[in-house]
């Protein structure tokens, strides 16, 4: 509101200008965001003025062309005069002395000639130099608590008891006061939470945001594009420094600011240039699961309820690719440095990689040949830094005192034959690992002794210098010919797990401790093997008899497993059952785990178990076109990868590729496998999630083509499979049970193998 005031002997007039402008505004804290108090006002002489304030017609509130900076909603103005100099402190509630002047016709106020009422109010003030504050409300008895819908406070202005017959008018303009704010995205998604925006994890997206401010008549407070709010509206985004937060698009037209998660907006022109950025990273909570929900929000209005805005990332599968061409992968390994880096490792059985991949940035380092290395069997990574690895060509372990001696391109810094256990016999060496202490087991094969389990002391640091004597330590229930038995170090010891006997934990001192499978369980076809802090050991295996697959687990120093739960699919599909792999285990305290990650060889996807020693269960996401996975881990901070090979059969090229899953608690179906597994067709659909927002419905169109079915024990894992031999490309579109949709516009489903 543009306000002239004009000085007269005992009188100070003011007269109100139309101005332009419509917007919205917020408040700073601690900043004024309603009437002023006065205090310790000194006694003094004072002189009669009158104000002319004008009051738009309601037709005219809107208008774009010529708005106006007081509501069509007034119903008083408050004016308060004291000397400048007087302590001002944001209220309410309302200073005393403060004058209140209801707007009413035909007295004080008298309907103008372009509509709106022109009012007449005539108020006390000091004589000297004083501090003007006007206030415009939305009722006619203002109470003490009563939030004004516009306000102004002048600098000194001098109160004369004989002004100059010329004095000229004064200017200045009644800024809006925000009472509540409402933020929108600017495509929610309705079947969600209400007013939410659905970003995939991973992908770097920009959304605009829908910023307006009501004033405490429930009207868009209104004012001209550059004109500042009387405070400005402030709006974070929560959590800060999580991957999500705001800019503005344009210059500002005020003093309006975007920096981090939050942003500051000073006047009307800048509200439509404030934009959400998410910019694909992921940042662990205080379980180590990835951050997925952020609220955008105005700091706290007079209105205890704003509106704020939701932002959820749904779950994702990325690719990172190390290689890409015709290659010939044989094997390959995935583990997680010290340093937050997960180091990589392959060989086509003639010759052997090595690189890293750095999280943070994403930055996967060109693969570096490994020196004079040809057929790495297995690989650890010793506490102390050190690079350890068995050579089937070779027949000999070798050592680097670093990883990064082993990047270099240097030849390691010991190697020596696998060692002889029985006079001329050679250990064939299946796996190594190294515990807590640096000690260094091998398992293996010798022609004369069986199955051989060894371990040699090394040095607090780097490498040893050769195993001349390693200790050897027997499993006398483990007779059968097993070559490559999962390895998985404890603080002080191994944990084994082998084809022929089943599961045993080996202490440095040569205790062995054989498990008992828990009850109705039998070994079959070794899955995988991993361990937690607290030296709880977990195991995953095949069930050929029963076509099924289990989860199990041996608390600390028990010699009987424990069955988590059998994974999925909880029988066979298509001539397929689930073929974990690779297991690993993750505890966000540095304790118990709670987490499970392996590999699923049958349906080519990360397999997931959360919860575990609560209400655990099994979900499946799929890798794109997967032809070979490898090695999983979880990083330093809980995420999960996947080392694995793709073949695209449309372009008729393989990649090596590092997989990261995202599991969040909102769903998505980002990526499908071509191949539903060895003995499938079709492909394998995932619907990822960290919890249940099932049941789903799926359904395919044109529905002719494929047949959609979930896989038995799970509502997140479908089988689609063609009518007929010829690959076919339908339309999916995906329903939860809260009617939530996603769609996947093309999927083309191909002919699997023949079994």
């Amino acid at each position: 509101m543009r306000l002239r005031l004009a000085w007269i002997i005992l009188t100070l007039g003011t007269l109100i200008a139309g101005c332009g402008g419509g917007g919205r505004s917020g408040v700073l804290p601690g900043a004024p965001n309603a009437l002023p108090t006065a205090s310790n006002v000194p006694a003094s002489k004072t002189a009669h003025a009158t104000i002319a304030l004008y009051v738009p017609p309601a037709n005219k509130q809107n208008a774009r062309a010529k708005p106006f900076y007081i509501s069509s909603n007034t119903q008083s103005f408050a004016i308060l005069a004291v000397p400048a100099g007087t302590a001002i402190s944001p209220p309410p509630p309302l200073p005393s002395g403060i004058q209140i002047f209801p707007v009413a016709t035909p007295s004080p106020c008298a309907a103008a000639s372009g509509g709106g009422d022109t009012c007449t109010f005539t108020v006390t003030a000091p004589v000297g130099s004083d501090i003007f504050y006007v206030g415009a409300f939305a009722t006619a008895s203002p109470g003490i608590s009563s939030i004004p819908i516009s306000a102004f406070i002048s600098g000194p202005v001098t109160v004369s008891l004989s002004p100059a017959p010329s004095a000229s008018p004064l200017s200045f303009t009644l800024n809006g006061i925000v009472y509540k704010v409402a933020i929108a995205v600017a495509s929610p998604d309705p079947n969600n939470t209400p007013n939410t925006q659905v970003f995939q994890a991973l992908v770097s997206t920009t959304a605009p945001l829908a910023v307006t401010a009501y004033d405490a008549s429930n009207n868009v407070v209104m004012s001209a594009a550059s004109a500042p709010f009387y405070s400005p509206i402030v709006i974070n985004a929560s959590p800060a420094s999580a991957g999500v937060t705001l800019t503005l698009t344009g210059s500002s037209q005020c003093s309006s600011t975007a920096s981090g998660a939050t942003a500051s907006l000073a006047c009307a022109g800048d509200l439509g240039d404030l934009e959400v950025l998410y910019d694909g990273t992921t940042h662990p909570d205080s379980s180590d699961h990835a951050i997925a929900n952020f609220a955008i929000t105005a700091e706290a209005q007079p209105n205890p309820s704003p509106s704020p805005a939701n932002i959820v990332l749904a779950s994702n599968v990325v690719d990172y690719p190390i290689n890409a061409g015709n290659m010939y992968v044989e094997n390959g390994f995935l583990r997680t440095l010290s340093t937050g880096a997960l180091l990589y490792v392959y060989t086509n059985d003639e010759n052997a990689w090595i690189g890293t991949f750095t999280p943070s940035s994403t930055a996967v380092s060109q693969p570096v040949e490994l020196n004079g290395v040809y057929d790495p069997e297995s690989i650890a990574v010793a506490p102390n830094g050190s690079l350890w690895l068995s050579d089937g060509y070779n027949l000999t372990i070798d050592c680097w005192n670093s990883v990064g001696g082993a990047m270099s391109g240097a030849a390691p810094d010991d190697s020596f034959p696998w060692p002889d256990l029985a006079s001329g016999n050679q250990m064939q060496v299946g796996a190594i690992a190294v515990d807590g202490q640096n000690d260094v087991w091998l398992t293996g094969y010798d022609s004369e002794l069986g199955p051989s389990y060894a371990l040699e002391n090394p040095a607090a640091s780097g490498c040893i210098s050769g195993f001349s004597t390693p200790q050897q330590i027997s499993l006398s229930a483990d007779s059968e010919f097993d070559t490559s038995p999962f390895l998985t170090p404890l603080a002080s010891g191994v944990a084994l797990q082998s084809y022929s006997a089943g599961m045993f934990v080996i202490s440095t001192s040569g205790s062995v401790t054989q498990v008992t499978p828990a009850a109705g369980l039998s070994y079959s076809d070794i899955g995988g093997l991993g361990a937690d802090p607290a030296g709880n050991v977990y195991a995953a295996y095949t069930n050929y008899e029963t076509d099924t697959a289990d989860a199990e687990w041996i608390a600390s120093g028990a010699a009987t497993s424990t069955s988590l739960l059998t994974l999925v699919p909880t029988s066979s599909v298509s001539e397929a059952n689930a073929y974990p792999y690779g297991l690993t285990v993750f505890s966000p305290t540095g304790s118990t785990a709670d987490r499970l990650l392996y590999a699923d060889d049958a349906f080519n996807a990360f397999g997931f178990v959360d919860n575990l020693h609560a209400t655990p269960g099994t979900i499946l996401d799929a890798l794109t076109n997967a032809y070979s996975l490898y090695q999983p881990t979880y990083g330093s901070t809980g995420a999960a990868y996947m080392l694995y090979l793709a073949y695209d059969p449309i372009s008729d090229v393989n990649s090596l590729n590092i997989a990261r899953a995202v599991n969040t608690t909102t769903w998505s179906a980002p990526v499908i496998s071509s191949e539903g597994g060895e003995c499938t067709s079709g492909g394998l659909m995932s619907i990822n999630e960290r919890g249940d927002s099932g049941p789903f419905t799926v359904v395919a169109s044109p529905a002719a083509n494929v047949t959609v079915a979930p896989f038995p024990g799970s509502d997140h894992d479908y089988l689609i499979e063609p009518y007929d031999a010829n690959s076919v490309t339908v339309q999916l579109t995906i329903t939860d049970a809260n009617g939530r949709q996603m769609v996947i516009p093309s999927f083309t489903s191909y002919e699997g193998e023949d079994c």
